[in-house]
């Protein structure tokens, strides 16, 4: 009982996958505590895919407040099903909790340095999300962006390749 208990301690305390770090978006489904999520400050909305309409949330999920999930007990379905790479590994035990923990603690030091660079190139980014910080560093800085311009978001785009290897190797699943 102490090992999933470590599990979800293990969850609760990280919230990468909630506060849009690893994911923009979740999906809903029926029976998904829209209502509460919403009161929280949750942004839901239609979204429409090849096949079908689904329900999405965007994240940084408003029920991870203070570095925590709030609704942990009756999150999204999407939300309990999901187990990052880390959390996988200390459950086959492969990886101890320990390690993990120094994983997630190493991964949200690389998000905080992001936040940080960001702020010190221009302090209008301070307010942006790692998510949308990630997003202008592969959308906007582009081989036609200037010469000045890669050098003044040099810094800023070393720190996103450096979590870029951390979502991919201790996180996201292929």
């Amino acid at each position: 009982m102490q090992f999933v208990s470590q599990q979800e301690d293990l969850c609760i305390s990280c919230g990468l996958c909630c506060d849009g770090t690893l994911y923009q978006s979740v999906q809903l489904f029926e029976g998904d505590p829209g209502e509460n999520l919403i009161a929280l400050g949750a942004e839901i909305s239609p979204l429409e895919t090849v096949s079908e309409m689904q329900t999405v949330m965007k994240l940084g999920c408003a029920a991870h407040q203070d570095g925590c999930c709030q609704v942990y007990a009756h999150r999204p379905k999407h939300c309990q099903r999901f187990e990052c790479r880390t959390l996988k590994a200390v459950a086959s035990g492969t990886m101890s909790f320990s390690d993990a923990q120094t994983i997630i603690s190493d991964t949200i030091a690389v998000c905080d340095a992001l936040k940080k660079t960001a702020e010190d190139i221009d302090p209008a980014l301070g307010d942006k999300s790692v998510q949308e910080l990630m997003k202008l560093c592969h959308d906007t800085l582009t081989p036609e962006t200037s010469v000045d311009q890669r050098v003044l978001y040099a810094p800023m785009l070393i720190e996103a390749a450096v979590l870029d290897q951390f979502k991919k190797k201790y996180f996201i699943h292929d």
